[in-house]
């Protein structure tokens, strides 16, 4: 220790009192960069301080704060997509409720058509005298196409 004091002195009257201002300063603004090199040395708090200026924590909060921005973003674009794949969701039962509705209700048409044409012709099989041109072999063979 005798040894270290007479070199801190020649250092103190190599810099000036400007030079020692000046060295304070950037050691308060940018830390000790030795110091930042050794493990763990964050958890001790008057090292910490000292190695780690005010630069680097400022750099570390605003670090922080960003992530925790972007977080937020993220969480409130995944809630506005849910919402959204549900509107979406909503949307296409209701037309695919819809289009069986018509589905349903175009069968039920079509069967009292074919059940009201069935009679007609029952009907009309016996007062009827002239006959079609057709006959009924080829007549009931085209009626599944022709509908």
């Amino acid at each position: 220790m005798p040894m270290l004091m007479p070199t801190v002195m020649a250092a103190f009257r190599f810099l000036g009192l400007q030079g020692i201002i000046a060295l304070g300063v950037f050691i308060f603004y940018e830390g000790v960069p030795l110091v930042k090199s050794i493990p763990h040395v964050e958890y001790v708090p008057v090292i910490s301080d000292l190695a780690f200026g005010r630069v680097d924590r400022a750099y570390q909060d605003g670090k922080l704060s960003e992530r925790l921005a972007w977080q937020e973003k993220q969480r409130r674009a995944e809630i506005k997509l849910a919402a959204d794949r549900r509107a979406a969701q909503e949307t296409i039962d209701r037309i695919e409720a819809d289009y069986w509705a018509k589905q349903t209700d175009q069968a039920i048409q079509l069967a009292d058509l074919e059940k009201a044409l069935q009679a007609e012709r029952a009907q009309n099989a016996d007062i009827s005298a002239c006959h079609s041109g057709v006959s009924k072999r080829v007549r009931d063979q085209l009626a599944p196409i022709g509908r």
